[in-house]
């Protein structure tokens, strides 16, 4: 196994052909155009930089399943909050952070749970003395997305980094292809609205994701949608994932609730408290929560033999910490700092919910 591993660590990254998929067959009858309606990548990236980075609070649904060799190897949903803690937060990539509320936690398979322990190994000299399950992927796929709006194609400070293609497309959305200059880092499409200049959607075919199994960062996909409320956007879906040898990985976010966007402002203490208690929460699992979730539109996986097999092993007390592995000599929250945590963060929520808006309802 430990050969495996080490075969990955050096294997060819690839990402799902996400592009190939959704962008590609819609450039037929595409034509390479200069300027409709005055387009231009420059009012495009403006836009975004002035309407995005506030404090917000947005209902939502996660879930994410990952395969090893093909087979079902880890499945996880929950309901919870997507929150922005603002452009004042000092860790630009924890910065929007899922506060679950309530998990279905599946099993692990046999398999990964081999490599995990094999990658932690290789990985810490020390080794590890405590196994407890496996990390939740939310925090993998909305670092992807900071990363990107920091250091990919949407800052107007690296504009000069990336090459655009403008393409109008008679059947939809106008787009801009667009790619990393010096390297393969970034590569996709952004669709985008040519009356208001406001990004629709964007699809990276290539993007950094951070992997915890091999502790460094690979390539992988990236997709998000977002809405435009007020003077204000904000992202409602974002899904991604990647591939790395045998093991490929796949998180979703979607709002719900109608994407209600909440106001709110957060000292830094409660912003760490927030982040630290998202990177381990509790395993609170409630089953009557879910009886009328339409799990069936938001999550792939509803009712197939893989989820049910998942859901034979689910861990469903409220007293159990989501610690991938403990490292000797890293200590971390305990139990009780984590319930008082999530007491704390679920009242600031609460307060935030019940404040009156300053966006209207839709």
């Amino acid at each position: 196994m430990l050969n495996c591993l080490r075969k990955i660590n050096m294997c060819k990254i690839t990402a799902r052909p996400l592009l190939n998929s959704l962008i590609f067959p819609i450039l037929i009858g595409c034509v390479i155009s200069c300027s409709p309606r005055g387009a231009s990548i420059e009012k495009i990236l403006k836009n975004y930089g002035k309407r995005f980075y506030e404090s917000f609070v947005i209902s939502g649904y996660y879930c994410e399943s990952s395969f090893l060799k093909g087979e079902l190897a880890t499945y996880t949903d929950a309901m919870g909050k997507l929150v922005s803690l603002g452009p004042d937060y000092y860790i630009k990539l924890n910065s929007l952070v899922f506060f679950p509320e309530n998990i279905r936690k599946g099993g692990i398979s046999q398999g990964l749970n081999n490599l995990i322990m094999e990658a932690a190994i290789h990985h810490m000299a020390d080794g590890v003395f405590e196994k407890t399950g496996f990390a939740p992927g939310y925090n993998n796929l909305l670092n992807a997305y900071r990363r990107m709006e920091e250091s990919g194609p949407l800052n107007l400070k690296k504009k000069s980094e990336f090459v655009f293609e403008l393409m109008e497309n008679p059947h939809g959305l106008p787009f801009f292809l667009f790619k990393s200059i010096s390297s393969d880092k970034y590569g996709g499409a952004m669709y985008f609205d040519e009356n208001t200049h406001l990004i629709d959607s964007i699809v990276f075919d290539t993007c950094p994701w951070y992997c915890n199994l091999c502790q460094e960062v690979v390539s992988g996909h990236l997709m998000v949608k977002y809405k435009h409320q007020e003077n204000k956007s904000f992202p409602v879906f974002i899904q991604g994932g990647y591939r790395v040898g045998d093991f490929e990985i796949n998180v979703r976010f979607s709002a719900l609730d109608g994407a209600q966007l909440y106001n709110f402002r957060i000292t830094e203490e409660v912003g760490d408290m927030l982040v630290t208690y998202t990177k381990n929460p509790l395993v609170f699992y409630n089953p009557e929560l879910w009886l009328d979730f339409p799990s069936k539109e938001a999550c792939p996986f509803k009712e197939t033999e893989g989820e049910i097999k998942c859901f034979k092993k689910m861990e469903d007390s409220d007293i159990k910490p989501y610690y991938s592995y403990i490292f000797k000599g890293k200590p971390l929250p305990d139990l009780a700092t984590l319930k008082v945590q999530k007491q704390t963060i679920e009242e600031l929520l609460s307060d935030v919910m019940n404040q009156p808006r300053s966006f209207p309802r839709h």
